[in-house]
């Protein structure tokens, strides 16, 4: 959240952002750059010692690890998949074409056009509306993230009426944006702050409770890799945005750009409306029960009671 806010408060130094590309990258460069040093300055590296004693891996190896990991896998872990691929069709939309539907459809501008036209003037007052819409989703990002954490802490609720939650606000979000903003950047800002919950969501509780299945099936001895998990989760991830990406581009071979992005929040409507009704499904029964009863054995254990005293 706070390196988004970053990030579009950098796009509020020029008016037309686009004609100064090289300006801007140079400085997210010399920042990563930054951040780079200073992490080799803080971090310290153990490297992974190879055993003495142990033998020469087969080639296959690694393909068969990722087989065995996902076969012994839950079925959470299939349905968690096929939301997160749902969930980011909707986010892509927002994250990836959100700055173009500000400027081409809201303000019907076009950077394109000649300096001190008006569609130019129009171009430049949508991104700046963006940018202040994204300041104000980072906000939402940040306060959303600390109380999904909190609700997920106490167990108010269960995590799948959490998710579901946040996957339809993210809907009415693209829904208002297709149908009812129109030319209104005011409202036009508003949902771009509600679309983050989605992402918020999608980021939050699926590899929560990926990581609680996982350290269950662990101590029941069963075969897991948390990482290669995750690391399919993330792939969902990328499928969700292609799906987005290859969708618009063939609506916009046959419509131009501003007629394209509010048929594109349509069909991201419709993907999180079924991730929404998907998430609501969720078998997270599971997952509370093992929460419940580690905290019941450490509350019952004398010597774990002594340590942390």
């Amino acid at each position: 959240a706070i390196g988004n806010f970053l990030g579009f408060s950098i796009m509020q130094i020029y008016e037309v952002p686009v004609d100064h590309m090289l300006e801007l990258v140079l400085g997210i460069c010399s920042l990563n750059t930054l951040c780079i040093g200073v992490q080799f300055m803080v971090a310290r590296e153990v490297p992974l010692q190879r055993e003495p004693t142990a033998g020469k891996d087969p080639t296959c190896l690694p393909f068969t690890s990722v087989v065995k990991s996902v076969r012994h896998s839950p079925r959470l872990l299939y349905h968690l998949a096929v939301v997160q691929c749902l969930v980011w069709v909707g986010n892509t939309a927002w994250n990836g074409y959100g700055g173009q539907w500000f400027a081409n459809s809201v303000y019907q501008g076009d950077q394109n056009a000649a300096q001190g036209s008006l569609a130019r003037e129009l171009y430049g007052e949508g991104m700046k509306a963006f940018s202040l819409g994204g300041q104000c989703k980072s906000v939402l990002q940040l306060v959303s993230s600390l109380l999904i954490i909190c609700l997920l802490l106490k167990r108010i609720v269960r995590p799948r009426l959490v998710y579901a939650p946040c996957i339809f606000i993210g809907t009415l979000a693209s829904v208002l944006a297709a149908f009812v903003v129109r030319h209104s950047g005011a409202l036009a800002m508003v949902c771009m702050t509600l679309s983050t919950m989605p992402e918020t969501g999608s980021f939050a509780i699926p590899f929560g409770l990926l990581a609680t299945l996982n350290r269950k099936a662990e101590e029941e001895g069963k075969p897991v890799s948390t990482a290669l998990q995750m690391a399919l989760m993330n792939c969902c991830v990328t499928i969700g945005q292609q799906v987005c990406t290859l969708t618009l581009a063939a609506i916009e071979g046959r419509l131009g750009l501003a007629m394209s992005l509010p048929i594109i929040f349509i069909f991201a409507a419709l993907a999180q409306l079924l991730g929404g009704s998907g998430a609501l499904f969720l078998d997270d029964r599971s997952a509370d029960r093992f929460s419940h009863d580690d905290d019941c054995c450490q509350a019952s254990n004398p010597k774990d009671a002594t340590m942390d005293a």
